[in-house]
């Protein structure tokens, strides 16, 4: 890991993030993610080693503990602070949680105020941007990380942050702008990934757009088992009303030109009552 870290700042990365927070078997089974959380004297080792090797910052990202029992994110904060860690993120569950049950925001408070100077981000259960307000105003953190969220919502951050900028409620975004941006998201797949990846990233995508579709079972039955371009490009033509503009109903799936459709909407094509 720290050759990895010299690798990666030779190539220009702005910071090294060690993940230290996902739960999923097949990676702890091996002693990463959470299971670094159990051995904190090899943790150390092993951050003090990134942290000595590079100029660029070193983040921790890391959850509550292993269990109930093992709660001691709030014992290694401190500890990796004094090895020159420059901000640590804290999912508020345990391993043994996974994504399952509530986030702990006390325990995530702990944590804040067993540091002196680093900034501790809080992440877990930030599905709204009164969430992300409640994160901040209750927990004390510095900063809020979303998740899961994101994948659904890809305005979730302009609107959570102008509304934390402001305190006014954000605007309510159309569907058409939606699907605009689920278009350009495309784009860029297949410019960087080519169509047969970019096809299959968007099986998995599709379900997180969709949530804010009223068919959206018909969409994610549709994009199930994409594999062209020209099958997503039958599929929006298909399932998209007539009363949609052009550019959403068969785009011209060019990265730069959605980009400008996007922002000459500024979100509000359609408004979000409209079925489709």
């Amino acid at each position: 890991m720290r050759d990895a870290a010299r690798f990666l700042e030779d190539l220009g990365v702005d910071l090294i993030d060690i993940n230290m927070g996902c739960p999923v078997d097949r990676i702890t089974k091996g002693g990463a993610g959470a299971a670094l959380m159990l051995d904190e004297e090899l943790t150390e080792e092993l951050v003090l080693a990134i942290v000595e090797a590079v100029e660029i910052p070193v983040t921790v990202k890391m959850r509550l503990g292993w269990d109930e029992d093992t709660i001691n994110a709030h014992v290694l904060a401190p500890r990796l602070e004094q090895m020159g860690v420059a901000a640590v993120a804290v999912h508020g569950r345990t391993k043994q949680q996974a994504y399952t049950g509530s986030v702990n925001l006390e325990a995530i408070r702990a944590v804040v105020q067993s540091v002196k100077k680093i900034p501790v981000i809080g992440n877990g259960d930030v599905h709204t941007h009164h969430d992300a307000k409640r994160m901040l105003e209750e927990v004390g953190c510095s900063a809020v990380m979303v998740g899961r969220a994101a994948l659904s919502d890809p305005f979730f951050f302009c609107q959570t942050s102008s509304y934390l900028r402001t305190g006014r409620e954000p605007v309510e975004i159309g569907l058409a702008a939606r699907l605009l941006f689920m278009h350009y998201h495309f784009s860029l797949a297949l410019r960087y990934f080519g169509e047969e990846e970019a096809c299959l990233l968007f099986r998995k995508v599709i379900s997180g757009y969709s949530e804010f579709f009223g068919k959206k079972e018909r969409w994610r039955v549709a994009m199930n088992c994409l594999e062209s371009v020209q099958e997503y490009l039958d599929v929006v033509s298909e399932l998209t009303p007539d009363q949609f503009p052009p550019e959403i109903r068969n785009p011209k799936l060019c990265p730069e030109s959605l980009y400008v459709h996007l922002r000459s909407s500024s979100g509000n094509l359609l408004p979000a009552s409209a079925v489709i």
